[in-house]
């Protein structure tokens, strides 16, 4: 008895009984009443019958690039396959096969910039952990999903502004602690509050140094223009802008505000233990040095597993040195 997806022929070639996966022929075009751009370089894929982009090279999976069998009404569930007109049969809601394909891509991704209405801690939680896993979330984020860019920016958005926020923040918490590491009574304890914040509006009000902050979010900045400066990214491959902002978005600056975040952490620790400065040194050489070599890895994964570029070590170990170069020219220049 054959399974219904994995049928043999009289000749025992392969076949199947689902139309958008047809092993050498390609999706039933007539079938599938949307457009099919290369989600690379945006080439018609209509009529083709090879997964292979004939612009860019790409290499895909018709059930994803055409994934018109799980389209389903957004209210009530009905499957939309072989429908000639944007009316759900069953509830009598009309759709477009726009929203019928960002809905797909809703329901199918557990990740911020898909569920930021309906699961937005949970997606959250789940995408800074998928960040950390780039096997993971670039199997489960394919190029044919398309980016919102809105939820997107918010992620690297914060990310940079906790490094100007949060480092003021725990200098001034360690100045506290530092004061009240003999005493525990309560009366010490209400003073050093009251010594916080004096010290968290001096902190924000320009005693403390931005310089740190400012190298990393720079760093992180000029290592997206980068990207779009080196031929093997845009020009050769013709990636689109928004794919190249979403690899950088996951790979780049949420890793890079906490590694600078753990070693602020480090430091005032070990000052307030009273270490020897070179064993701080040593603490943070052992620190930074990992983290950046892990956040060129995250970068390397990101254009290898989703933008599909070859020679993707040195496309993040390129784009990772010109914003190194970058920042620091800028941190001079600017007495940082």
């Amino acid at each position: 008895m054959y399974d219904d997806l994995n049928m043999t022929n009289s000749s025992g070639m392969p076949t199947t009984n689902d139309p958008t996966v047809a092993n050498s022929t390609g999706p039933d075009w007539d079938l599938v009443p949307f457009d099919v751009p290369c989600a690379r370089c945006g080439h018609d894929l209509r009529g083709l019958t090879d997964p292979v982009c004939p612009a860019c090279k790409l290499e895909f999976d018709w059930s994803v690039a055409v994934p018109i069998e799980n389209l389903t009404c957004e209210k009530c569930d009905y499957h939309l396959f072989g429908l000639t007109e944007t009316r759900c049969p069953e509830c009598g809601e009309r759709f477009t096969w726009e929203l019928a394909l960002a809905s797909y891509e809703r329901r199918r991704h557990l990740l911020f910039e898909y569920r930021w209405r309906d699961r937005p801690i949970r997606s959250l939680v789940r995408t800074v952990y998928l960040m950390f896993r780039p096997r993971l979330l670039w199997q489960e984020l394919d190029i044919h999903d398309r980016p919102q860019m809105g939820p997107s920016v918010v992620m690297p958005a914060c990310a940079l502004l906790t490094l100007v926020a949060v480092p003021p923040f725990l200098r001034a918490l360690y100045r506290t602690a530092w004061l009240a590491r003999y005493e525990w009574d309560w009366i010490t304890w209400a003073e050093c509050c009251l010594e916080l914040l004096s010290y968290l509006r001096e902190a924000y009000t320009g005693v403390y140094t931005y310089g740190p902050p400012f190298y990393v979010g720079t760093w992180s900045l000029l290592t997206l223009g980068s990207l779009f400066l080196l031929p093997q990214s845009m020009k050769r491959y013709r990636v689109r802008s928004v794919q190249v902002v979403r690899v950088w978005t996951y790979c780049v600056p949420l890793p890079a505000s906490i590694a600078f975040l753990v070693s602020t952490c480090v430091v005032g620790i070990s000052l307030l233990l009273r270490f020897d400065t070179r064993v701080v040194g040593f603490f943070l050489s052992c620190l930074i040095v990992p983290a950046a070599l892990y956040v060129v890895f995250l970068l390397r994964q990101g254009c290898k597993q989703y933008l599909k570029i070859p020679h993707a070590w040195g496309v993040a170990i390129a784009a990772h040195l010109i914003g190194f170069l970058g920042s620091t020219i800028l941190a001079a220049l600017l007495g940082l």
